[in-house]
């Protein structure tokens, strides 16, 4: 059942017509529908019913088209034409549902309320049947089911069962609409199942217990009350992975941050120094002699570097593992659209912003500090072209 949109043509119906009738609905009572005299004074009863007194409804019966019940015919005479298919003659409830849904075609055209397409005006008008009081009519007539008992050739007794529908909405969608009206004009119990039939009651019951959280206040407040409880945990639970994440981020990056500077600045250090390095003699002796005192900051960096870079290697493999876990129960959040943010990133040295529109993993040249640095926009398996940072050092000490 599309119960909201059931609400919503109620809403608008309430809003643009606020409909009272101080009588209780209309009560069905069994009527000869294959007398044309009998079903005037029925389409007259009703149409007096829903205050178009006014107008005449002139009722007959042809074949229709295919799952076509009734039509009427839609102009601004006082005169109304009604045709209804002449299959259905013969039973009072289908004829009495066609009657009340025709009628309120013209209901709804006085009150110029029609909506698109077509089968949402059609669902409207069934829903208006409900609205104007009509609704027991709609609720007996909906769902028709049939038993024939005869002969078979070979002279055993056979039971044929035929269901026949009318109408554009299902017996527990007319139930719901019913419920939600009845709670509207606050309904008296003594009226709310009276004239309806077994089948009926057992339907509304029905919907009465599987849609309890829109019908039943008390239940209402509690889902509200169990919402409210939900989304305190709910925050909690944000709150400790905001906690977490800064908790991962002081661990990982901010941690590695100043190692990273160091290592960049001992490195520049180092280029400038290889000249001198390089030279057996070298006319600037005390420069030498600096540049050899480095080599052993030099080397005890290096043992750092390893050391943090097995760190960053295990840490790197919890977060992927982390990640893929995230990805297992939540598939998109980390998807292509909303992984773009990986594409904005900073230089690890001066914090220069920087942007690439590209997943790869590369090695980029910030235009402020001029550091090169890797960087990795989401390609998760990489072949490392160049040399990494510890083989380049390494180099330089190469004769």
């Amino acid at each position: 059942m599309d119960l909201i949109s059931i609400i919503e043509k109620i809403h608008l119906l309430e809003s643009k017509i606020k409909y009272r009738n101080n009588q209780p609905d209309f009560i069905p009572s069994e009527f000869d529908s294959s007398n044309i005299n009998r079903i005037q004074k029925v389409a007259k009863k009703i149409a007096s019913y829903i205050g178009l007194e006014n107008l005449t409804f002139i009722i007959s019966y042809a074949k229709q088209g295919e799952k076509v019940g009734g039509h009427i015919q839609l102009d601004h005479h006082n005169e109304v034409f009604i045709e209804i298919d002449s299959s259905l003659k013969d039973d009072w409830r289908l004829v009495g549902a066609i009657l009340a849904h025709e009628i309120c075609h013209k209901y709804l055209q006085r009150h110029k309320i029609q909506l698109f397409p077509t089968i949402e005006n059609e669902r409207l008008t069934d829903i208006t049947t409900v609205y104007t009081g009509l609704g027991k009519f709609s609720l007996i007539g909906c769902e028709i089911t049939q038993v024939d008992e005869g002969i078979d050739d070979s002279g055993n007794r056979q039971t044929t069962t035929r269901k026949q529908t009318v109408g554009y909405l299902k017996r527990k969608e007319f139930a719901f609409a019913y419920l939600v009206i009845c709670k509207l004009r606050n309904t008296p119990d003594f009226d709310f199942l009276n004239g309806l039939n077994g089948e009926v009651e057992s339907a509304i019951k029905s919907v009465q217990k599987e849609q309890k959280h829109f019908l039943d206040t008390k239940t209402a407040i509690n889902q509200v009350d169990k919402m409210s409880t939900n989304y305190l945990s709910y925050q909690k639970e944000y709150a400790i992975l905001n906690k977490n994440k800064r908790i991962l981020e002081n661990l990982t990056i901010e941690a590695f941050n100043d190692t990273y500077k160091k290592y960049h600045s001992f490195l520049n250090d180092l280029k400038r120094a290889k000249t001198t390095l390089a030279e057996e003699h070298s006319k600037h002796g005390l420069n030498y002699i600096d540049n050899l005192k480095k080599i052993n900051a030099i080397i005890e960096l290096e043992t750092t570097i390893q050391k943090e870079n097995e760190i960053l290697t295990a840490s790197n493999e919890i977060v992927q593992k982390a990640i893929q876990s995230l990805k297992e129960l939540k598939p998109d959040l980390y998807s292509d659209v909303n992984s773009k943010f990986l594409f904005d990133f900073e230089c690890p040295v001066c914090n220069k912003k920087m942007k690439i529109n590209k997943i790869l993993m590369a090695s980029v040249k910030c235009t402020k500090c001029h550091h090169e640095f890797i960087i990795d926009t989401g390609k998760e398996i990489v072949q490392s072209k160049g040399k990494m940072f510890n083989e380049r050092l390494k180099s330089l000490f190469k004769k």
